[in-house]
């Protein structure tokens, strides 16, 4: 137990926490532009969580339980990263400018064009 906690006060944290947590998942359904951060949150909470249980592993009785606790926060957090991850490409898909992917999706020397018709490298106008 952390110093100057009373028993009992991390499941209290956790009965604020996750219900937060998840009524602002459910909101983001409805606002996209929620979806990003709201997802971010979420994962970085559920990732402390499952780091949480990993240090507490030993302490766990009976000891399953705490391998079940930390297999299943580990695999709710893995897909709160997936879905984060889809999220962010949905908002930025590969070849928008000014995101880390966008980069990627062009080789050298090609120019992107707004407007413009652009053909695959190597071919030019016939």
């Amino acid at each position: 137990m952390v110093p100057g906690m009373r028993p009992g006060q991390p499941a209290a944290v956790d009965a604020g926490v996750l219900p937060a947590v998840g009524l602002a998942l459910l909101a983001a359904i409805r606002r996209p532009s929620w979806r990003v951060p709201v997802l971010a949150v979420a994962t970085l909470q559920y990732g402390l969580h499952s780091l949480n249980h990993l240090l507490d592993l030993a302490k766990a009785h009976p000891a399953w339980l705490g391998w079940f606790d930390l297999l299943t926060l580990a695999a709710a957090t893995a897909m709160l990263a997936w879905l984060w991850r889809t999220a962010d490409r949905e908002v930025h898909p590969a070849g928008c400018e000014g995101h880390p992917a966008g980069r990627e999706s062009h080789t050298a020397g090609e120019e992107s064009h707004v407007g413009e018709e652009t053909l695959p490298a190597g071919e030019g106008a016939r």
